[in-house]
C-alpha cells in the first residue's frame, strides 16, 4: 500500500489523506483524490488499533474513498473558500458537467466542525490543545435518467408505457419494460417507437410535442399503438418536462394509458346519441333540449322549421 500523508491534528485519530491509496477504485486515474493543505503527519495507529473492522487508518479512509468513487451519484466537496477538494468520476463526467445536465442536488450540506486533540503513538491523550478541522462542503446530485438504477427500476413499475426523451429534441432515449412487453418490439431491434404509432396520429404527436418544447409546458395528445397482436389501441399521451438545478429542461417523461375501453364507450355514446337524434327528427312535432332557460341543446327538424312554434 502506497504511502498517504495525514493532517496534524487527526480527528480522533483519523486525519483527511492528502492523495488516493493505491486500494481498489480509488486509484483511479478520473478521480480527484481527497485531500488537505495541512502538513503530514507519520505516525498512526497500526492496522486494528485505530482503524474499524481490523483495517487500519489507511486502510479504512481508502475503503471511505473507494465507496465514493463507486457511487452512481455525483459527488463533489468543496473547501470554505468554495475550492473543490474532491470529486468522484460520476461529477467529473460531460453528462454531470453540462448545462442541461440531468442531475439534481439531494444532498448540499456543510461537514460538520470537529474538534480534536493531540495524541501520542500509543493513543493516549496528551496535553489539552484543541484543533479545529476546517469546514468543507458536501454536494451530491443524483441523475434523473433511467440510467440511475432507481429511477429506472421506479419507471419500470408503472402499469402505464413511458418513455424519456431528449431535452433538446423530440428523440426518444429510454422506454421502460412495459412499452417491450405491449408492443412486443425489441430493445436492440431494428425498429423505433414512432413505427408502432398509427401513420395517421404521428403528426399530430409530433406537433404537440415540439409545441410543448418550445413553451416548456406539458403535453397532452390521443394516439392509437400497436400491439405485439398486431391490433391498434387508443392510449393517451401526458408529457412533462424535467428541469435541473440550473432551470433547464434536462429531459421529458411521457406516459401513453391505455384509453381503447373509454374510447370505445365514447364512441357508442356518440352512435346512440345519433340515433336519437334521427328518431326525434321523424316526430310531426318539435322537439327542443335546452340545459339551461335560453340555451338550447337540440331541436329537431320541426322545430327547426319555423312552423312550430319552439318553448324556450
Amino acid at each position: 500500500m502506497d504511502s498517504t500523508s495525514f493532517a496534524k491534528d487527526p480527528i480522533g485519530g483519523v486525519g483527511l489523506p492528502t492523495r488516493t491509496l493505491a486500494l481498489g477504485a480509488a486509484n483511479t486515474p478520473n478521480s480527484t483524490p481527497l485531500h488537505s493543505d495541512s502538513a503530514g503527519l507519520d505516525a498512526f495507529p497500526a492496522a486494528g488499533t485505530g482503524g474499524k473492522g481490523g483495517y487500519s487508518v489507511l486502510e479504512w479512509c481508502s475503503l471511505l474513498e473507494a465507496a465514493l468513487h463507486a457511487l452512481p451519484d455525483a459527488v463533489t466537496i468543496r473547501d470554505a473558500s468554495g475550492h473543490v477538494i474532491f470529486e468522484n468520476p460520476a461529477a467529473m463526467t460531460p453528462q454531470a458537467r453540462a448545462p442541461d445536465s440531468a442531475f439534481i442536488t439531494t444532498l448540499h450540506t456543510q461537514l460538520p466542525v470537529h474538534h480534536s486533540r493531540s495524541v501520542a503513538d500509543d493513543g493516549c491523550a496528551i496535553g489539552a490543545t484543541q484543533h479545529v478541522c476546517p469546514s468543507a462542503f458536501i454536494n451530491v446530485r443524483a441523475s434523473v435518467c433511467a440510467t440511475n438504477p432507481v429511477v429506472r427500476r421506479l419507471l419500470d413499475s408503472l402499469p402505464q408505457m413511458t418513455c424519456q426523451m431528449s431535452g433538446a429534441t423530440q428523440a426518444a432515449t429510454w422506454l421502460n419494460k412495459r412499452w417491450y412487453e405491449y408492443s412486443g418490439m425489441h430493445p436492440e431491434g431494428q425498429k423505433r417507437q414512432r413505427d408502432y404509432i398509427h401513420p395517421d396520429d404521428r403528426g399530430r404527436g409530433t406537433a404537440a410535442i415540439a409545441d410543448a418544447m418550445e413553451t416548456r409546458r406539458p403535453f397532452g395528445f390521443e394516439m392509437r399503438v400497436r400491439g405485439a397482436d398486431g391490433n391498434y389501441r387508443w392510449h393517451t399521451v401526458q408529457g412533462e418536462p424535467v428541469g435541473n438545478d440550473g432551470g433547464r429542461i434536462a429531459l421529458w417523461v411521457a406516459t401513453a394509458t391505455d384509453s381503447s375501453a373509454q374510447k370505445q364507450l365514447q364512441q357508442a355514446l356518440e352512435t346512440k346519441t345519433a340515433l336519437l337524434h334521427t328518431a326525434l327528427d321523424q316526430l310531426p312535432v318539435s322537439v327542443v333540449v335546452a340545459a339551461v332557460p335560453g340555451f338550447m341543446q337540440f331541436a329537431n327538424r320541426a322545430a327547426m322549421t319555423g312552423s312550430h312554434h319552439i318553448p324556450m
